[in-house]
């Protein structure tokens, strides 16, 4: 029986680059490191097998195209290993032995901390019953902006290269990608979740996905089946 959990290895890899992202720090800080918005697309009827569905990874050579009817599950999940916080999609292939991962790390950040701090005040206030009850002070603007501007710098550094531990992660029956923008790899498993589901999503004239928040439908096409959509992630 194959492993539904194989080592996760690449993002405690990343976790050897945390020492460089201090020295970026001050690089981002000063402005360097800036990125535009990416936006995922969906492009129906782009591969002539209906029954197919393609993944790409934009600039690069990395892609994954299987069976729409033989998807078993999709998934999301988040979570921290050493001083990264991963968030992953899985795709689970029927009658396949290999898992594909797509993820994007990012270091941990201000955010993090100030969540933490959070759950601390608040557990102090539930002990005490509202007799502790200390307030946390706002993060400065300025640590924010450094703060943002770092993860922007990582996430330029890092790229999309997948690092892999010959024999064990190489051998772990997982295909990987890595992209740098976490609400990019959201946006695209909203959309797969949906096509998977039978529910339909939108995109634009130019194969951008549209937010479902957007009301406005007079641009839009509507993709009801996951057969036959090129996926690109950029």
């Amino acid at each position: 029986m194959r492993s539904l959990k194989p080592p996760h290895s690449i993002p405690a890899k990343r976790a050897l680059f945390f020492p460089v992202i201090r020295f970026l720090m001050v690089f981002a800080a000063a402005g360097f490191g800036s990125s535009e918005a990416l936006a995922v697309k969906a492009k129906p009827n782009a591969i002539r097998n209906q029954g197919l569905f393609g993944i790409t990874i934009a600039g690069t050579s990395q892609e994954f195209y299987g069976r729409a009817d033989l998807v078993l599950s999709v998934s999301t999940q988040e979570y921290t290993t050493g001083p990264l916080h991963v968030t992953e999609v899985v795709i689970d292939m029927m009658g396949s032995n290999q898992l594909l991962r797509i993820y994007a790390t990012r270091p941990m950040g201000v955010q993090d901390l100030a969540a933490g701090a959070r759950n601390a005040t608040d557990l102090s206030s539930e002990l005490t019953h509202g007799a502790v009850a200390p307030t946390l002070p706002d993060t400065p603007s300025e640590i924010a902006r450094a703060d943002a501007a770092m993860q922007r710098a990582y996430a330029r550094t890092i790229g999309a290269t997948v690092v892999k531990t010959y024999p064990v992660t190489t051998h772990a029956k997982t295909v990987e990608f890595n992209v740098a923008d976490r609400a990019e790899l959201l946006a695209f498993y909203a959309a797969f979740r949906d096509l998977y589901a039978n529910r339909e999503v939108r995109v634009s004239d130019t194969q951008k996905l549209i937010p479902t928040t957007n009301s406005a439908t007079s641009a839009a096409t509507i993709i009801s089946k996951l057969g036959g959509v090129q996926f690109t992630i950029e």
